[in-house]
């Protein structure tokens, strides 16, 4: 059941008629990214922009956060390592332009 809608955007070339839109594996990884975000980092999603030729997931939070994943690494580590950044570092409260988890075990924050 869902309470709520999530705006999507896959960049690609435009549909054919009966075409499928975003593959099984790209909305699990969206489902997957959003009900983490929600769940640890307690923020909420506006829309979720999915670069399939890079396969790359930008992720614009409500608070003006954008987070940038790599969809061919686990999302639920690059959350994790976006956590131990904020906590480690004191930056839960700073506004960000955008934060950067594309690079395995780095967190790279670029303030507005």
């Amino acid at each position: 059941e869902y309470t709520h809608l999530l705006r999507v955007q896959i960049t690609d070339t435009l549909p054919k008629l009966e075409q499928q839109i975003a593959t099984e594996k790209e909305i699990e990884y969206i489902n997957g990214i959003e009900n983490s975000i929600r769940k640890k980092l307690i923020k909420a999603i506006s829309f979720i922009k999915v670069l399939r030729v890079e396969q790359e997931a930008h992720v614009l939070l409500e608070n003006g956060w954008t987070l940038y994943f790599d969809m061919t690494q686990d999302y639920g580590h690059q959350i994790d390592n976006l956590i131990l950044s904020l906590k480690d570092n004191g930056f839960g409260l700073k506004t960000f332009e955008y934060i950067d988890l594309r690079i395995p075990g780095k967190v790279f924050l670029k303030e507005r």
